[in-house]
């Protein structure tokens, strides 16, 4: 998987030597000084000026991926800023605390005094919450809460947070302002949610969340709740959670005022010649609540822009994304996400302000919204007065690439436009953070990462090398196109080629400005920058790859190596690096030759018709099919050998370069061809290792049935005789853990037990017994365990009046002070009485009603088993349905009892219609499965579980594992079968066929809707030739049936080492050049039934409690 550090730092030694014998040594960098003309920025004084603007091409090798990108890099006469803070509508606030007044807003702030009671004529604000006549502690005061006040306009950073953070904010209740929460990423993952507390009248709070989008902003407005009647004036509670090992991060508030809305100002008017719009009046809301609607929306709007401005367009999530596209042409009046001028479409809030200095002008701008949407949206040009401006460089490499999505698109030569606005979609183009020396590859973009592959190598890479004075990197801008990819085991994926990028034009868009707020809204043009080879520079990178490596043989964890293999990776990509190795380049003569081999590269380039076709090139197609390795010619480097010429005229020592050069050569054709790195399947390997290992190991903690304790071998467990499941001495769970993973060490590889070794400083070493009572003592924890295998897990309460409710707690003493009672007396209706339960001489325990007054002999000739079947169940009785029923219910209806059903007594099957209310006899046990579906509820699906009858448990007792997929709806309970069609949808980046989530349910057989109304194999067959019919194993036979090709799914939206099966048929399962992990077998098991004979009990007693009787 990982470079060989020692042939890396070899190859940069003989670099070195090579260079140092150079007579001539070109230190100078190529850059060049444009003029108005060149660059063809607007004629303004006042306006961004270029002082240089260039475009390098620089190849590399990052974590086993090929890529070849051209960096832009440009340089302005001033600095860069954004816009930052709350997007709102015009609103006049009610209810604010005036100048000298009493506030009585709830402050949740103080952990000295929660809450904080700001005025002794105020009311108490809440300290309990009351549940059923119980007080609680408010949730915000729990004493083991934990979090850090806060102040707005004022900058925080936490580093190395590894779990959740909360800061808490009292809201300014005396202003009506907007807040804008801001999180700026340094290091790793995050994602915020702000819950907020209202006031003290209403107890209302509402929450919003960001989800793991790249971008981390949240704007509450005092009128966009989903609730208007409410402004947000008591505390802001700030969750930031890390969703990588650990993050770090910078947060601030920004608080700015809300213009007030004036009823005087005149309403626009719709332009005539757009129908289809509706105009937006500055700084109002747009609304729209149709919430019971259930498909998507579009909603299509008109702007008038009349004088230059800076224009603000924000549309808050508040129960899903709205996304917009804005066009400022007449001939694009419906902008849509393949043709617009500015838009934001991300996956939470979204807000983009412009500044627009060509006026006047129309903007035609269209909102998008999923179903079940609430739409509150603004577009208004009355903020540019309150908004902050935020340098470029005011953030972290992370965050402020992100941060700079939208901010210019790219136009190449052949006519072609590629823009970038949202991180997670990210292509060919997108802007980065601006170094003294750029790095176009963190953050890494998606590109980078090939979707084939099950784990994600660029998983929590965090970048080690920091530039020693980013602010002096303000004034400039960078961004990257990628020329081409090569993924690990894959051909190169050419997307264009370099003159075209070269020869192109980056248009800025108006979303940034200077401190002055002139937008930068240029086009710009660029140089070819030729690196030259700073020998001194080079020294100095060499010097930070010994640093690197250093910490290398300090670092055990995966995340750790990868992190530093990238930092390696990225010194690969600076300047000097690349400058001096063109220039070793160019004295080497490298021939090559064509030779034929066995190949799973794809052959064809992205245009040609041949690719979609290919399994080897489109990954969508190899459900169906698999890349079989084909004869192909490739050409490779063949020898490599000094330049003479050039050699003897630039170099002080001729015979000594030529010698250098061919050890240069040798080293990094070995490094080309993958001789220094661990391949994909050794990693693969490695990895199928441990998941097998678990899984072959979790049937220590699997329920045992029993009747009896002999049954019960493991650990000298005991049968519980009323659940007849084995139980294991309290005493002896430890040895349950303990044997699990004694388990797992003899079956996972060495090198992983010693990896557990050093990564855990244990002691012992893998083969002594002491290594597992080290690894257990290691990983214990107090956590609540009962005496079944699958009690042994904590069980968590979000809310926590359920805590109170239900949950556990424990002293420090480790006594219950709450569970769960449950009675182990055995309650048997047909004992009415003392007398009848004290003659009774014996009871057989069954799963169904019991037997009395056998002998031991005859009771265990009784038994039962579990099975598969399905049967319709409900009454065979005269039925009012739900749907039939008055306001009143069954109860206001006379000569009705309500036995689940509302039931009319002494009706019969002739005459139950005659009675009114829509009744109708239902006979559900003689129903079909179309009958069962549509009997208005009064019927189910049920499963027989099983049987009683010893010779029928040992015919058809069994279950299958299909039965998993026969759960249907709660309206339906299961079903007997189900209609299936091939997968056709394709998770975005995943490139791997699945089935349309979440309506739908993957299984081996296809994908199926999970409420369909399809009850018969005629219904599913008539919706096309992709459907079929599958029913749900009755017997072992059907169940074993169904064959295909079982392979381990490597898509990285699948968990890691999951088997699925695809749609390939057995030859073309049997001949995939995986075979190793594709397997032609069958679909579902079937489990041969255990029969449980019956249990005698002899000992009795007689219990009143609540007019029930217990033995």
């Amino acid at each position: 998987m990982y470079l060989s550090f020692k042939r890396l730092y070899l190859l940069l030694l003989l670099l070195l030597l090579l260079l140092f014998i150079f007579i001539k040594d070109s230190t100078s960098r190529t850059t060049t000084t444009f003029n108005d003309d060149d660059v063809g920025y607007r004629k303004d004084s006042s306006g961004f000026k270029v002082k240089s603007s260039t475009i390098t091409r620089k190849k590399a090798n990052v974590m086993g991926s090929d890529i070849d990108m051209a960096i832009i890099d440009i340089e302005f006469d001033r600095d860069i800023y954004h816009y930052v803070g709350a997007i709102c509508p015009n609103y006049t606030c009610p209810n604010l605390v005036s100048e000298g007044g009493i506030d009585c807003t709830c402050d949740y702030t103080d952990r000295s005094e929660c809450p904080k009671k700001l005025d002794e004529s105020c009311d108490s604000c809440d300290v309990f919450d009351h549940y059923k006549g119980v007080s609680y502690p408010h949730p915000y005061c729990l004493p083991e809460r934990k979090w850090t006040t806060i102040q707005a306009n004022t900058r925080y950073y936490f580093g190395n947070v590894t779990e959740e953070l909360e800061l808490r904010l009292k809201a300014n209740s005396s202003s009506c302002v907007g807040y804008q929460f801001y999180a700026s990423q340094d290091k790793g993952a995050i994602k915020m949610n702000v819950d907020y507390y209202f006031n003290n009248d209403t107890h209302s709070s509402f929450s919003r969340d960001t989800g793991s989008q790249k971008l981390q902003q949240i704007t509450i407005c005092p009128n966009i709740y989903g609730s208007k009647s409410d402004i947000a004036i008591g505390t802001y509670i700030i969750n930031i959670k890390p969703i990588s090992k650990s993050a770090s991060f910078s947060f601030i508030t920004y608080e700015n005022d809300v213009p007030p809305a004036d009823p005087n100002i005149e309403n626009c008017t719709n332009i005539n010649n757009s129908p289809s719009h509706q105009c937006a009046n500055d700084g109002a809301l747009i609304e729209d609540i149709d919430i019971e609607n259930p498909k998507p929306r579009q909603f299509y709007y008109t702007f008038s822009v009349d004088h230059p401005m800076a224009l603000s367009i924000g549309c808050p999530a508040i129960t899903s994304e709205i996304v917009f596209f804005v066009s400022d042409s007449h001939d694009n009046q419906f902008p849509s996400r393949n043709n617009f001028t500015w838009a934001s479409y991300l996956q939470y809030d979204n807000y983009l302000t412009i500044t627009i200095r060509d006026a006047p002008k129309i903007l035609y701008i269209s909102f998008e919204m999923g179903k079940d949407a609430e739409m509150y949206c603004v577009v208004s040009s009355h903020f540019q007065k309150n908004y902050t401006k935020r340098a470029l460089v005011d953030n972290h490499e992370q965050g402020g690439s992100y941060l700079m999505m939208g901010s210019s698109r790219m136009r190449l030569k052949d006519g072609s436009i590629w823009n970038s606005i949202d991180w997670n979609l990210v292509n060919l183009f997108y802007p980065t953070y601006p170094r003294m020396d750029a790095n176009p590859i963190y953050p890494t973009p998606t590109i980078m990462s090939d979707p084939k592959d099950s784990f994600n190598y660029f998983k929590d890479i965090d970048l080690l090398e920091k530039d020693d004075n980013p602010t002096t990197a303000n004034n400039r801008y960078q961004a990257v196109f990628i020329i081409s990819v090569q993924h690990r085991m894959s051909t190169a994926i050419v997307y264009s080629d370099f003159e075209n990028v070269a020869n192109g034009q980056l248009d800025f868009t108006g979303t940034m400005v200077d401190i002055n707020g002139q937008p930068l809204d240029l086009s710009v043009r660029f140089t070819i920058n030729h690196l030259a080879c700073n020998y001194s520079r080079l020294q100095s990178k060499l010097s930070q790859i010994e640093t690197l490596k250093q910490m290398l043989f300090s670092r055990s964890g995966f995340d750790q190596v990868s992190s530093i293999r990238f930092n390696i990776d990225i010194i690969t990509l600076d300047d000097s690096w690349v400058g001096c190795s063109q220039q070793a380049d160019s004295l080497l003569e490298i021939s090559t030759k064509t030779i034929s081999t066995n190949s799973i590269v794809c052959p064809y380039p992205t245009n040609d018709p041949m690719f979609s076709t290919d399994p080897c090139c489109n990954s969508t197609i190899t459900l169906g099919q698999c890349c079989l390795p084909r004869l192909s010619n490739i050409t490779i480097p063949d020898q490599g050998k000094a330049k003479t010429d050039l050699v003897s005229s630039q170099c002080s020592s001729p015979g000594c370069t030529t010698l250098v050069l061919n050890d240069y050569y040798v080293a990094t054709k070995n490094i080309q061809d993958g001789n220094c790195s661990l391949s994909y399947d050794s990693s693969f390997d490695l990895q199928s290792d441990i998941y097998t290992a678990l899984r072959r190991c979790k049937s220590f903690f699997n329920e045992i049935t029993c009747s009896n304790d002999s049954q019960c071998t493991q650990l000298n467990g005991k049968c519980h005789l009323l659940d007849r499941y084995c139980y294991v001495p309290f005493e002896s769970i430890h040895l349950l853990d303990k044997s699990y993973l004694s388990c797992v060490i003899n079956n996972i590889s060495l090198q992983v037990n010693y990896f557990l070794k050093y990564q855990y400083n244990l002691e012992s070493f893998p083969n002594e017994t002491k290594f597992i009572d080290e690894l257990y003592d290691r990983f214990s924890m107090v956590d609540w365990i009962g005496i079944r295998p699958k009690d042994r897990k904590t069980y968590s309460y979000i809310s926590p009046r359920a805590e109170y409710s239900y949950g556990c707690k424990i002293n420090p003493q480790g006594e219950e002070l709450q569970y769960d009672i449950r009675s182990e007396c055995q309650v048997f209706e047909s004992i009415t009485d003392q007398s009848t339960c004290l003659a009774t001489e014996s009871v057989c325990l069954l799963r169904t009603e019991p037997l009395f007054n056998l002998t031991e002999t005859e009771c265990q000739s009784n038994g039962y088993c579990k099975m598969v079947g399905y049967s319709c169940g409900g009454p065979n009785a005269c039925i009012i349905s739900d749907d039939s029923l008055p306001p009143g219910g069954c109860r206001s209806i006379p000569g009705t009892v309500d036995k689940g059903d509302c039931t009319v007594i002494g009706a019969t099957e002739l005459n139950c219609t005659d009675f009114g209310y829509g009744a109708k006899w239902y006979n559900c046990p003689s129903m079909n499965q179309l009958e069962c579906f549509t009997s208005a509820r009064v019927c189910t699906e049920e499963y027989t579980n099983f049987l009683e009858n010893k010779d029928e448990c040992e015919t058809i007792g069994g279950q299958c594992s299909d039965d998993v997929f026969s759960e249907g709806d709660t309206e339906h309970g299961r079903l007997w079968a189900r209609c299936v069609r091939q997968h056709n949808t394709t998770v975005f980046g995943s490139g791997i066929l699945t089935c349309n989530y979440p309506d739908e349910v993957d299984s081996p057989l296809g994908c199926y809707h999970k409420h369909d109304k399809i009850y018969t194999e005629e219904q599913c067959l008539s919706l096309g030739a992709n459907y079929k019919w599958w029913l749900i194993a009755k017997n072992e036979k059907e169940c074993l049936s169904h064959m295909g090709c079982r392979v381990i799914d490597t898509s990285r939206d699948n968990l890691p080492q999951n088997y699925r099966f695809n749609e390939m048929n057995e030859s073309m399962c049997n001949s995939c050049s995986n075979s190793q992990y594709s397997k032609w077998t069958n679909m579902f098991t079937w489990t041969t039934t255990i029969i449980d004979t019956a249990i005698v009990l002899c000992e009795m007693e007689y219990q009143n409690d609540n007019n029930e009787n217990h033995v």
